[in-house]
């Protein structure tokens, strides 16, 4: 009986839309197929069509954020004309291939037209989706429509339009908690006289009895306007109605259903320091992530809000921020950064090492698409030092993610160097940032930074360290942030657990000893010289014999130094020069010319760090390669200075120099012919040297 119903049902439906005079769609095969008792208002050819465009939109996002934008508006508006010719504005559209997704992409399409900065036409598609009957969470898309259209118009200037549409909003619906919030932030944000008006209300509304809805939302965010405001009494008031909305709610939460049982007794496993690595516990959480979810954002509010009055023993917050990260939790993300956003002692006490090893994942895998958030961090010196690394990092993969153009990026960089006060941190990360983006034009920012003490040569080693980095390329596909995060791996091995594999016996003396013959193998490997018999082919590739062509000819001044062997052994991680090439990447012959290359491999020879165990240094013989590896590039340098006509060592720099600039190789040689008591040639050096400085 149900099933003829249904079938009677469908075709009321077709003889409806046939007699209102819509016969038209009928004949072009545009919908109404009925398939399983369901009347089909789309095709499948359009359904496919669609899901199609979308798909399209989304892979975009790595290459631009604003055409994914574009895209998605463009597919979106393709689904709203069939809600539109049908007249059916409903997420029912009886196809299997798009019911499911209209939700998500509606979701979808807002967040992207905002984070571009589309701000009208994310107001037209939040106008849309309130045209729409949805099926699940309906009453909650409306909510975030309506706040969505009157934040974009405050995100496009207009702010009074944002102030009458929430306060329409409130006065037909003024037990909305999320339509006040929305109200009372954008006041905040705006420096409006009205902020403290309205949080005084809710505070009288609410302690009168008054019942919002989201009343556990609005009871947080009041309580963190008022501790942001210094009126502890009013910030504990709503913190202690929040816990008490919490309780009730996981009390319900938890009425018999096993698997949040099992979810609840792995919190409580996590919650507190343990002696080994909760496995099973995080196994669980990760098999439960939706139930998991508000417990582990709980944690990082309580962490937040005690600071350094958190029991040390309590562990819940630490782990919920890399278990957050795995679940890459969009809506922790502003939760998140206000942790790690508190002063540097509390954040160390609060996370510890979590500072430097995770944290950028971690708020890379959250991110909510909230750029100007990750910028206010950057430039707030209050904030830890090696935080706002981590933050740089994250705007780092957004560049190779494609959701920053270079421009943009290279543009925001300039300006935190040159408006530098003095050291940071972040400055060591930003060389290292330009380096592994291989921005070569942005070389002299690394010079300026090492010359203003701005940097720590510790962090990248000097500039031709830097340089080498510049033009270096890994095995694998350059990433600052990990794609994706699994906590359990990120954890187990953390020294905090007895059964960490960093737990190794102490070494015997046996050991120590084998360990370091190996290191000083590996930094200095035997190099066999080949002997080359009188009548073996000439090494030079002349095609004679040996006896015939280079046996007797006298050696070239780099063979008097060092044997090709070795030169080649210790010009391995000199850059690529570019002979041979891969796609889409830098080398030196694309900014120098032949000669200035070979020049600079000359003093890279002689000045580059050479590993090796301390106890084994000859100083004297490495002084004396040294001296003639300069001096040999100075003879060179002559040579191109004359020919070129050119008449000062900046000059020359400019035009020539890579790793070092003259000055420095320069007073190092003359230090070197000063202490070996050459005369004669540090006569001629510094005589030269004085010419080019006039």
């Amino acid at each position: 009986m149900v099933y003829v119903c249904r079938e009677i049902f469908s075709l009321i439906l077709i003889f409806q839309h046939f007699f209102n005079g819509e016969s038209e769609s009928w004949s072009r095969g545009a919908v109404n197929e009925i398939n399983g008792g369901i009347l089909r208002m789309i095709t499948t050819e359009e359904a496919e069509r669609i899901d199609g465009e979308f798909t399209n939109a989304f892979e975009m996002e790595t290459v631009s954020c604003r055409q994914a934008a574009e895209k998605m508006y463009d597919a979106w508006q393709d689904l709203y004309s069939i809600m539109e010719r049908e007249n059916n504005y409903s997420d029912k559209l009886g196809s299997d291939i798009l019911d499911w997704q209209i939700g998500n992409w509606a979701n979808d399409v807002t967040m992207a037209l905002h984070n571009a900065g589309l701000y009208k036409k994310c107001i037209e598609v939040n106008r849309q989706i309130l045209k729409i009957s949805w099926g699940n969470g309906g009453e909650l898309f409306h909510e975030n429509a309506r706040r969505d259209i009157a934040d974009e118009y405050s995100g496009s200037g207009n702010i009074q339009k944002c102030y009458q549409l929430y306060e329409e909003y409130l006065n037909a619906d003024p037990l909305w908690g999320w339509g006040w919030i929305g109200y009372f932030r954008q006041l905040n944000d705006h420096d409006d006289t009205k902020y403290e008006q309205v949080l005084n209300e809710l505070y009288e509304k609410v302690r009168s009895g008054v019942e919002f809805r989201d009343k556990e939302d609005l009871y947080r965010e009041l309580g963190d306007e008022y501790n942001t405001l210094g009126n502890q009494e009013r910030a504990d008031f709503f913190y202690g109605l929040e816990d008490n909305e919490k309780a009730i709610r996981q009390k319900n939460m938890f009425a018999n259903t096993v698997s949040t049982s099992e979810t609840e007794k792995a919190i409580e496993k996590i919650t507190h320091r343990s002696q080994n690595f909760p496995k099973e516990a995080f196994q669980v959480l990760t098999e439960n992530e939706e139930e998991a979810k508000p417990y582990l954002r709980e944690s990082l509010e309580k962490a937040i809000r005690e600071k350094t009055d958190l029991d040390s023993d309590y562990q819940l917050h630490f782990y919920a921020l890399f278990l957050l990260g795995q679940f890459q939790d969009k809506e922790a993300f502003p939760k998140i950064t206000e942790l790690v956003s508190l002063p540097p002692e509390v954040v160390s006490y609060l996370i510890g090492d979590a500072v430097t090893s995770g944290l950028s994942d971690i708020l890379y895998n959250t991110y909510d698409g909230d750029l100007n958030r990750l910028k206010q961090m950057i430039a707030d010196i209050k904030i830890d030092e090696y935080v706002r690394a981590d933050v740089l990092d994250v705007m780092g993969q957004l560049y190779l993610d494609g959701e920053i153009p270079e421009t943009d990026w290279k543009s925001f960089l300039l300006q935190k160097i040159h408006g530098a006060q003095g050291y940071d941190h972040i400055y060591n990360r930003i060389a290292d940032l330009i380096c592994r983006c291989h921005f070569v034009d942005m070389l002299p920012e690394i010079r300026y930074m090492l010359d203003h003490d701005l940097m720590d040569e510790g962090y990248l080693g000097k500039y031709d360290s830097c340089v080498d980095l510049m033009f270096d390329y890994g095995e694998e596909e350059e990433t600052f942030c990990a794609k994706s995060m699994d906590a359990a791996e990120c954890l187990k091995s953390w020294a905090m657990f007895a059964d960490s594999s960093t737990k190794n016996p102490d070494m015997s003396e046996k050991d120590l000893e084998k360990m370091f013959r190996a290191m000083e193998r590996a930094v200095n490997p035997l190099i066999r010289k080949k002997k080359i018999g009188r009548n073996d082919p000439c090494p030079c590739g002349s095609g004679k014999k040996y006896k015939f062509c280079c046996m007797n000819k006298p050696k070239e001044p780099l063979d008097e130094i060092e044997t090709p062997e070795e030169r080649r052994r210790w010009l391995e991680r000199y850059p690529a020069v570019g002979d041979e090439r891969k796609h889409g990447r830098v080398y030196l012959n694309d900014y120098y010319d032949r000669e200035s290359i070979e020049t600079d491999k000359i003093l890279y020879l002689g000045l580059m760090h050479r590993p090796g165990p301390i106890w084994n240094r000859d100083e004297q013989k490495e002084n004396r390669r040294t001296k003639e590896y300069l001096y040999l590039a100075f003879q060179r340098t002559v040579e191109m200075a004359n020919r070129e006509r050119v008449t000062s060592l900046a000059e020359f720099d400019k035009k020539h120099s890579i790793h070092y600039r003259c000055e420095e190789w320069i007073g190092r040689l003359l230090e070197l012919l000063k202490d070996a008591g050459d005369q004669a040639m540090y006569k001629e050096v510094d005589n030269w040297t004085k010419t080019m400085k006039k």
